[in-house]
């Protein structure tokens, strides 16, 4: 199924979507850095095989599991929408799949991001 939407309320739902994003991400990342703080010095004060190694592996687990994100993605649709808005393009075509990305906020860097930013957010 195709559906006609207003090029203004994608746009204007794109940027709701960025702000509640950028609100998880800054929380996420006070915490995050916090975790890393301690970690840090943890490893600091232990200088013994394992607790090095402990010490070490926490921290490795912090490095990759960083909050993630995502401005650089909304801002590359919400761009393409205002470039199109400016151009005196009114609406556009999308199907469910687009729809529920735009509209949903269901896109898959989206979900993949939600699940690390929120086991830090949540914490705060």
């Amino acid at each position: 199924m195709k559906a006609t939407i207003k090029v203004e309320n994608a746009i204007t739902v794109l940027e709701k979507n960025l702000e509640a994003h950028i609100a998880e991400y800054a929380d996420a990342i006070d915490v995050w850095t916090e975790d890393a703080k301690k970690a840090i010095d943890q490893l600091k004060e232990v200088f013994d095989r394992q607790g090095r190694k402990a010490s070490i592996e926490a921290i490795y687990q912090l490095w990759h599991r960083q909050p993630v994100d995502n401005r650089p993605h909304y801002s590359r649709a919400i761009g393409m929408l205002k470039q199109a808005h400016e151009a005196g393009q009114t609406t556009f075509e999308c199907d469910e799949d687009e729809y529920d990305q735009i509209f949903q906020d269901n896109w898959d860097w989206r979900r993949a991001s939600r699940a690390t930013n929120f086991s830090y957010s949540s914490r705060k």
